[in-house]
């Protein structure tokens, strides 16, 4: 047997700015991902100058959203030609009417919504071809309200829960996952039901969230998978 494949997928999650992120590279070019990621992250960061902690009116939150479409137009025409990745991403803020998010995608991987309490489940985003290193542009930039009950979960497209969740009871058993008290094992627990039994299987990142659990804080993570492990990342 062979070294590990590289894994292309990485993520991060910043809880002082409120960006969280997941972003799906090439095996051509595995490094891409992180590397990428955190070039993006960083004009989150110097475009919002932002964090969690302060609230923003609801007229802030649309000037922040025009601001990041414009600086990260900038960001991909820099990137054309050189490398292709997904990502799919979500900057979290404070309002007054409630919490809210600036959804950041193009590509492949996905962001829902799912609430425990009436196993409802939503894609905030949708799929794609538009790949970084051959778009202009972000498929999706958008303000979605979100509830403190609800959970997030950020997945690469290794994990297709597209797929699965047309099925009601595969969208009871993740909203049972991914309940506050269960939200650290809901990574693990949803790569393992996405697994094929046999047959080609990608890499996998899966990032999970529970809105009443989000609180600001200097910490900050970021993780590729360029050992040949798995991903996974839980609040």
């Amino acid at each position: 047997m062979g070294p590990p494949t590289p894994i292309g997928d990485s993520w991060i999650m910043n809880f002082e700015t409120g960006f969280f992120a997941v972003c799906d590279g090439s095996d051509r070019n595995p490094q891409a991902s992180w590397k990428f990621l955190i070039q993006f992250e960083r004009m989150v960061a110097n475009t919002a100058a932002m964090k969690l902690a302060k609230p923003l009116k609801t007229h802030q939150l649309i000037v922040l959203k025009e601001k990041f479409d414009a600086e990260s137009r900038k960001l991909l025409n820099s990137a054309l030609g050189s490398f292709s990745c997904a990502i799919t991403g979500i900057c979290l803020a404070h309002t007054e009417v409630g919490l809210a998010g600036i959804i950041l995608h193009t590509g492949d991987s996905s962001l829902y919504e799912f609430d425990s309490s009436t196993s409802s489940v939503g894609e905030l985003t949708q799929r794609n071809f538009w790949l970084v290193g051959r778009t202009k542009k972000l498929f999706q930039i958008s303000i979605s309200e979100i509830s403190l009950s609800k959970s997030l979960i950020l997945s690469t497209d290794g994990v297709p829960l597209f797929i699965h969740l047309q099925k009601p009871e595969i969208r009871s058993t993740i909203s049972r996952i991914v309940r506050k008290e269960t939200i650290s094992d809901a990574p693990e627990k949803i790569i393992n039901m996405m697994r094929p039994v046999d047959g080609f299987e990608d890499d996998a990142t899966v990032i999970s969230l529970s809105m009443s659990g989000i609180h600001a804080a200097k910490k900050r993570m970021i993780i590729s998978g360029n050992d040949g492990q798995s991903l996974s990342g839980a609040l």
